[in-house]
């Protein structure tokens, strides 16, 4: 099983499952600071192109501010900054993300952005139902990238491997760079009023796509999970271990029972999810 390494904060979500709002998203991510701060409801400002915390403690910021980034830009990860400055005030800690690095995430988050546009209508042509459209999308990346084994050896090539950019422009990634990947993908895909891929249509939607983690001591997973609308149940996509092919079973949807009982997603009890 590929896991990648945590930071200290990040390990204190373990056990916790969080499963938020399924408000379906639309291609038009935000792609400013501002929109992270407005994702974090309130837990950051922006500050002409910064992001600063409100006044808290260590442990509670780098999950707030991560889940406010991947919540906001969809296909990033505040992860991929390796170090968050900050100073002390009071009797808690101001974090202060600096315009340069918000930068590099909205940066990445456009590159990604106009990568979909490009490509995604030749992967998922107009036309194709949903459950083609995930498959056709499930199998483009299995087939067109490879796992990264020496980024979770390498400091910062770990967190710069935790969006989709890496993967996009180094052809290799580790699990939650898969995770950005795919659903990046799959949400872009507009479906019209029958469920089919329409580029055209004026009026479509879009389906939205789970992260799921798993963490345990100082290692963790991650993948996506996608709720079915006719039974309401979730199914997972595990991309990086299907890449990784261990034991040539592809982790396209499973249901929780299924990728629980595989011996590498953990107890479903301790999944987290993110939306």
């Amino acid at each position: 099983m590929k896991k990648r390494l945590m930071t200290a904060q990040k390990m204190k979500r373990t056990g916790i499952i969080l499963l938020v709002s399924m408000v379906c998203p639309t291609a038009a991510y935000g792609s400013t600071a501002r929109d992270i701060a407005a994702a974090s409801g309130g837990f950051i400002r922006e500050e002409q192109g910064a992001l600063v915390s409100q006044i808290t403690n260590e442990k509670e910021f780098v999950p707030g501010f991560e889940h406010a980034v991947t919540d906001a830009l969809r296909f990033c990860d505040g992860a991929e900054i390796a170090f968050y400055p900050y100073q002390y005030e009071g009797n808690g800690v101001v974090y202060r993300i600096p315009v340069d690095k918000v930068e590099l995430l909205l940066n990445r988050h456009r590159f990604v952005q106009d990568w979909l546009e490009a490509f995604v209508p030749a992967i998922v042509p107009g036309g194709t139902d949903r459950e083609g459209a995930i498959r056709r999308i499930f199998d483009y990346i299995v087939a067109n990238y490879s796992y990264d084994y020496g980024a979770p050896k390498d400091f910062y090539s770990i967190h710069d491997s935790q969006g989709a950019y890496r993967i996009i422009t180094t052809g290799q990634g580790i699990c939650s760079g898969y995770s950005k990947l795919f659903r990046g993908m799959v949400e872009y895909l507009p479906f019209n009023a029958q469920g089919i891929v329409d580029y055209e249509a004026s009026e479509v939607f879009h389906i939205p796509v789970a992260i799921v983690n798993w963490i345990q001591g100082n290692e963790g997973h991650e993948w996506n999970a996608i709720r079915d609308p006719k039974d309401g149940l979730w199914y997972h996509y595990d991309l990086s271990e299907t890449v990784m092919d261990h034991d040539g079973y592809e982790r396209y949807c499973l249901s929780d029972v299924n990728i629980a009982g595989d011996g590498k997603h953990g107890h479903i009890s301790e999944h987290i999810y993110e939306y």
